[in-house]
């Protein structure tokens, strides 16, 4: 602003000069006239090349100088205000003008015919009117450049002759329908930023324009034409290009429109950064761009092709309404890498990376957007960034890095990888041939995998976390390592075929995992379930979920089917329940016990199960549909519900036993094989021979049953052989019950303290043979297991009220057990948390459970038998015990546990328990005594502060 404030004072300075020069200044008079005439001239002469002229005006002076042959001359020319200087009619003129022209009238050509050339050699101000057919540029050195405010040079071509000196813009300067041919030379624009290059119309031609932060203003249809090199500028109004030889480099900043010319396609160089504030587009034809840096969009984005080139780093970025719509975003070969510092959006582009790489900035932006276009050849980092899609666009042929995929994420062809960690929010689905999509990180589906048209197939190579809907062709576990898998929020894979590619290595379930309509082919592999987790296979009526060819291992968990899914050719190594309908076909072998709480059948075929390990029948077992199933069982078997099937044979090596819950029976063949190889054989019911019309093979190695097994044949079942007797088989009726209990006063935070254990002062015999127990039973055991804390006496008592009539006169069983620092009660004998007790359960059962100094305890509901082992865990809950918080003590993290503190077994925690026992004993170590509260062996602080004050005053629900 400044430069054009002194435009008008140096001009009017600079025509003081010329009307006081000195005798070698010419102005023409009032009535100018022809060049050549010494009558226009004041001085009545003609002027030459050395001669400073000017134009007074009002009359015209006309150039006659032949355009062809000899000009008219001067040195320095001015045209005043309302002057006017054009040439003579019906040829071309031409003037040499040697130093600098100052015009504030008008120059142009005659109205009838013929054209004014002007050759400068000096600078050019403008601040009239300027017209002429042509201007030319003759100067050796820089020539400077003024157009007042308002004005622009109208001349038909601009040429400068010499490029090997620059042009030098003072200020914006306009030209209009002007055809401008630098001859490679160059034009600078103002070093200060804001000066404009202005071109109305016309042309630009063989032109270096450093622009210096400026503006190239094109409009009126005016066009770069060929050999432009242009840099640092901004582009405003509307810049079309023509030809393929155009460079821009620097920083090029679009703020108004960049296009091709009309009917005709243009490519344009970048050799630097482009930002884009208005639009680049394409008119009628195709824009091509290649750019070596850079790219800012926060405007229209819509060319045909844009090319990345050069191997620097190329980083690219919108605004929040910018977007990419053009056809094709390319990286050439070797490009260097791209980095997104925004989220972009392609609208209708396909972006072909040629190899190269781009990079998601974690840190900016929420990642890419495709619409109807797709993302190929190369490797994309996504660093958690999204990837969003719409159906009609795709990946093909690239590799993924840590993305979150949204929208609809298509794939095309068998090329399409993803590394480090995978997350499907959206869609993941094929393009419209099947497709084979690699993973060689971990997957989490959020959303929905599914087929599209045709198939797509998914090669796994590490986790995979399923927490929305799984619907597509075919997953392969193809991971050399162990292989995470789990289904989460009750979700469901229902992926048609899966398969496990690498048997060396296992899948291992961390969680619940469940399949539809899934044919599962563990290929001789094997599948490792979590403690107390849920495998589920189901099926459909017209798709079939299957389970084959493999192991099952791990921890104790349940599997759960339906009539339309079956298990073929299975190995369970870990003990499993069985919930639903679980049905098998060909042979299913259990290694561990198994427990069965739905309807376990076979499927179409006669099949075979195999159990090493306990049966327990919480259901039913039968054939199903038409043919036989067959189990053999090496161990023990518990029913607790409906059990008919074809044949079962108990063929252990050990003594088996059969518990028949509430004396539920057991229909169909039952086999009792003796496993001794020693004829004559003799089978004997509680040491008397069997001879009975109930039994076939009582003298051969087989007893087979023709009536149900019932509590009508408790007792033993043993095969004498010539010189040997077989095992035992042991029936017997009743119910069975576990319960977990926790103890306050070694309760540490986890589990209970086993330090009794360790000092070896628990009794091999049971203690409660002794007021107020009175208990005469003889368990004993030769040694106390390491991870017990000290006995218990369990007792039952069984009425037909509720638990307040539940008194100690409807004991009907007790026993004592060894506790485990888990809380479980074991059977001395057999170290089983499982407690067997041969009683029919008629009415209401309620479970007391006592302890030498804590308080008593009992069930706040009956056992129920509807499952058994029935399972009572009183530490899970307050309520869980008769009497509620007078009970049980918060022992903190929601677990509950027995009060301790009662030292003189009266079941009240009284002063007397700290008087009488604790205080006369404090501080002096002692043996297995009542007072030690906390069983450490330690009288001291610990037992009075951390139980019995915490107790005090309490006494046992337990009815008396």
């Amino acid at each position: 602003m400044k430069t054009r404030n002194l435009i008008p004072i140096l001009l009017a300075i600079l025509l003081i000069s010329f009307v006081f020069a000195k005798s070698d200044n010419f102005q023409s008079t009032a009535a100018g006239g022809d060049w050549n005439d010494p009558a226009t001239w004041v001085e009545n002469d003609v002027p030459t090349a050395g001669d400073d002229v000017v134009i007074t005006g009002p009359g015209a002076v006309f150039v006659e100088g032949l355009n062809t042959s000899t000009h008219d001359a001067c040195n320095n020319i001015t045209v005043n205000s309302g002057a006017l200087l054009r040439h003579k009619t019906n040829n071309a003129r031409a003037l040499d003008i040697m130093g600098t022209i100052f015009n504030n009238g008008t120059i142009t050509d005659t109205i009838i015919a013929g054209d004014l050339y002007l050759y400068v050699y000096g600078d050019i101000v403008n601040s009239g009117i300027w017209n002429n057919d042509k201007l030319f540029l003759e100067g050796t050195s820089t020539q400077n450049i003024w157009c007042n405010t308002g004005k622009y040079f109208g001349c038909q071509e601009f040429i400068d002759n010499d490029n090997t000196s620059s042009i030098e813009m003072f200020t914006d300067v306009e030209f209009r329908d002007t055809h401008i041919d630098l001859n490679y030379a160059t034009l600078i624009l103002p070093a200060t930023k804001g000066g404009t290059f202005k071109v109305l119309g016309g042309w630009i031609t063989e032109a270096n324009i450093t622009g210096n932060n400026g503006v190239l203003d094109l409009n009126n249809s005016a066009y770069l034409y060929s050999d432009i090199t242009i840099s640092d500028l901004s582009l405003q109004g509307i810049v079309n290009v023509f030809s393929t030889t155009n460079v821009m480099s620097g920083e090029i900043i679009v703020l108004g429109t960049l296009q091709n010319r009309i009917n005709s396609s243009a490519t344009l160089q970048i050799n630097g950064n482009l930002s884009n504030e208005g639009t680049i587009q394409n008119s009628n034809n195709n824009l091509n761009l290649y750019i070596t840096g850079d790219i800012v969009n926060n405007g229209t984005w819509q060319n045909t092709n844009t090319w990345l080139s050069g191997i620097e780093t190329h980083s690219v970025s919108q605004g929040a309404s910018g977007s990419f719509s053009g056809t094709n975003f390319y990286a050439e070969a070797g490009t260097g890498i791209i980095t997104a510092n925004s989220s972009i959006d392609f609208d209708g582009v396909n972006v072909d990376l040629n190899g190269g790489i781009f990079i998601a900035d974690p840190l900016k932006g929420d990642g890419l957007t495709f619409t109807d276009g797709r993302l190929r050849d190369g490797t994309v980092f996504g660093n958690g960034n999204n990837i969003s899609m719409d159906i009609d666009s795709f990946l093909e042929d690239v590799t993924m890095h840590d993305f979150v995929l949204q929208g609809t994420v298509p794939t095309y062809n068998n090329n399409v990888v993803f590394e480090g960690n995978t997350i499907v929010e959206g869609m993941l689905k094929n393009y419209s041939l099947s497709s084979d999509v690699t993973f060689n990180g971990p997957l989490t589906n959020n959303g929905t995998m599914d087929n599209l048209t045709n198939n797509l197939n998914l090669f796994l190579k590490d986790d995979f976390i399923n927490n929305g809907i799984c619907t597509n062709n075919k997953i392969v576990f193809d991971g050399t390592s162990d292989q995470y898998v789990a289904c989460l929020n009750g979700n469901t894979i229902s992926t048609r075929i899966i398969t496990n590619s690498e048997p060396t290595s296992k899948i291992i379930a961390n969680d619940n995992v469940s399949f539809h309509t899934s044919q599962i082919n563990l290929n001789g592999g094997e599948l490792q379930m979590p403690l107390e987790k849920r495998f589920t296979l189901t099926g459909s009526s017209s798709l079939e979920g299957r389970l084959y060819d493999g192991t099952i291992s791990g921890e104790a968990f349940d599997y759960e089917g339906n009539s339309d899914a079956y298990i073929q050719n299975v190995t369970f190594e870990s003990e499993v329940t069985l919930y639903g309908q679980v049905e098998v076909l060909t042979q299913v072998d259990f290694n561990d016990s198994f427990n069965n709480k739905g309807i376990l059948q076979l499927h179409t075929l006669s099949c075979t199960i195999n159990s090493t390990d306990r049966i327990i029948n919480n259901g039913t077992i039968q054939d199903g549909t038409g043919n036989n199933l067959s189990i053999n069982c090496q161990s023990h078997i518990i029913n607790n519900g409906f059990w008919e099937n074809y044949r079962t044979f108990l063929n252990g090596v050990d003594d088996q036993l059969i518990y028949l819950i509430a004396g539920k029976e057991i229909t169909g063949q039952v086999h009792f094989e003796a496993m001794i190889d020693d004829p004559p054989y003799q089978w004997q019911h509680n040491g008397i021979n069997l001879n009975s019309g109930d039994f076939t093979g009582e003298t051969s190695d087989e007893l087979i049953w023709t009536v149900p097994v019932s509590n009508n044949y408790n007792g033993y079942f043993v095969c004498q052989g010539a010189a040997d007797s077989s095992r035992h088989i042991l029936i017997r009726s009743g119910i069975i019950i576990d319960p977990v209990v926790q103890l306050q006063g070694p309760y540490n935070g986890t589990d209970m303290d086993t330090v009794l254990t360790q000092q070896g002062l628990i009794p091999l015999q049971q203690p409660y043979n002794m007021v107020p127990w009175n208990y005469d039973g003889d368990e004993e055991v030769t040694a106390i297991p390491a991870d017990i804390v000290d006995w218990i006496l369990v007792e039952l008592r069984e009425t037909t009220g509720g638990p307040e009539t539940a008194t100690e006169d409807k004991i009907v069983m007790r026993r004592a057990l060894l506790l485990r620092n888990d809380g479980r009660a074991v059977d001395p004998y057999h170290q089983s948390p499982e407690l067997k007790y041969d009683i029919d359960l008629n009415d209401n059962i309620y479970m007391v459970v006592w302890h030498r100094n804590h308080l008593g305890v009992m069930t706040a509901v009956p056992i129920s038998d509807v499952d058994s082992p029935a399972y009572y865990d009183f530490s899970e809950s307050a309520t869980q015990a008769y009497g509620g918080t007078d009970a049980l003590i918060d022992l903190g993290n929601g677990v509950y546990g027995m009060m301790g503190g009662d030292a003189d077994y009266n079941q009240q925690i009284t002063q007397q328990d700290r008087l009488g026992f604790w205080d006369p004993n404090a501080g002096i170590p002692c043996g297995y005594v009542p007072y030690d509260f906390t069983l450490d062996r330690q009288i001291d602080n610990q037992d009075k502060d951390q139980t019995w004050v915490k107790t005090l005053g309490k006494s046992t629900q337990v009815p008396e």
